[in-house]
């Protein structure tokens, strides 16, 4: 490995021709890989931009999949409306017009302002395991990892396992082969535990942002069930359980989002929360607590955000940087 000092710092401003590596692509990293080209093509800056990432998101199941509950909020579809980036309505799999937050007292209805549906409930991945994905559908990450790609950036299907230095530059050590070196290193890697640590060893004085555990579990009821008994409201659940922080369900189609935050998410957990008067009472007849996911992850969710996010060359962003908590 070659000494990653940097002469001075001589050479660290991008120009034409600099390479930029974003590690991660959902959609921090596709965002930035398109506000970056945008901003690049403005400047009259020619740039190289590879995104890196193991996942497909032409496949179902968790595999390919970010691991998440699949809000996008109204203040981001209407950032993305301004600039120029309307979600299809294949992406979109409900409309939210309303929040019920339910407790051991009663529930309570909050209607988002004039009842319009700009609140989107979409699946991250293709769909959950097993699922039938119709052609041409794409999930939200898959959605705007296309426009990036549109955007000129080229798409590497490899993980960073290591990062190492050739006169100064970062090179990626993936799985297949090496790439690089590049001018500068994107990581928007989530919070998946190897990635975060490569960074940290390349950074130095990074440190992975704090999280806790969550539990994702996707429910096939049926379009006619979904409607009948979610409507088109995001269901919130603050109940006296043990473990509990808190839950919501979320209208998808043909499937039901459980989403679960907690000290310890666990299987008695989940079965506690399934079996709460609350929650049956919001789910089909027949459903019974012991019934299987469709599909299923264990993923963790930010709640404090990292420490020296950057370094020369280097940047973090999204949720291994700094990023909305509890999102």
């Amino acid at each position: 490995m070659s000494d990653r000092s940097d002469h001075n710092g001589a050479g660290m401003k991008l120009a034409n021709g600099s390479r930029v590596a974003v590690v991660g692509g959902g959609p921090a990293g596709s965002f930035f890989t398109i506000f970056a080209l945008d901003l690049a093509e403005r400047t009259g800056l020619e740039l190289e931009v590879d995104i890196l990432d193991p996942k497909d998101f032409h496949q179902a199941g968790p595999a390919h999949c970010n691991h998440c509950g699949g809000i996008v909020s109204e203040s981001l579809v209407q950032i993305l409306a301004a600039e120029g980036i309307s979600i299809p309505t294949t992406t979109v799999h409900r409309g939210i017009d309303s929040y019920v937050l339910h407790t051991d007292a009663g529930s309570v209805r909050l209607e988002t302002p004039l009842q319009e549906m700009r609140i989107a409930a979409m699946h991250r991945g293709a769909g959950p395991k097993g699922a039938a994905v119709p052609s041409g559908h794409l999930g939200f990450d898959g959605f705007l990892q296309g426009l990036a790609v549109g955007k000129g950036a080229r798409l590497v299907c490899d993980a960073v396992a290591g990062v190492e230095f050739r006169e100064g530059r970062p090179e990626l050590i993936g799985r297949n082969e090496r790439y690089g070196p590049y001018d500068l290193v994107v990581g928007a890697v989530g919070l998946n535990p190897h990635s975060l640590k490569v960074f940290e060893n390349a950074l130095g004085r990074y440190r992975r942002p704090t999280a806790a555990k969550a539990a994702i579990c996707e429910f096939r009821l049926g379009a006619d069930s979904v409607h009948r008994c979610l409507g088109n409201s995001m269901h919130t659940f603050l109940l006296n359980l043990p473990h509990l922080t808190c839950a919501a369900v979320i209208p998808k189609g043909d499937y039901a989002t459980l989403v679960v935050l907690g000290s310890r998410v666990d299987k008695t957990l989940l079965q506690s929360l399934l079996r709460s008067p609350a929650l049956k009472a919001l789910l089909p007849d027949g459903f019974v607590a012991e019934e299987k996911p469709a599909c299923q992850c264990l993923p963790q969710l930010n709640v404090q955000a990292a420490t020296h996010p950057y370094a020369d060359r280097f940047v973090m962003i999204g949720d291994c940087g700094v990023s909305k908590l509890y999102k």
